[in-house]
């Protein structure tokens, strides 16, 4: 598996993570720690992934 698509993986996957954090936020579910845990580390993945694939050689 090249750098590419462990960075597109790993990109996609950070942003479910933060989808789901927000998603628990609204429904106002029981533990809202988690849910903001998954929220900012899935939004800091998400940042840190689209910064390496800006970072990478195309050739």
């Amino acid at each position: 598996m090249n750098k590419r698509i462990r960075a597109i993986i790993g990109t996609t996957c950070s942003l479910v993570l933060c989808i789901f954090g927000i998603y628990s936020l609204i429904t106002a579910s029981s533990s809202v720690i988690p849910a903001v845990l998954f929220a900012i580390g899935g939004f800091i993945g998400f940042i840190g992934g689209i910064y390496d694939l800006k970072n990478l050689d195309i050739a």
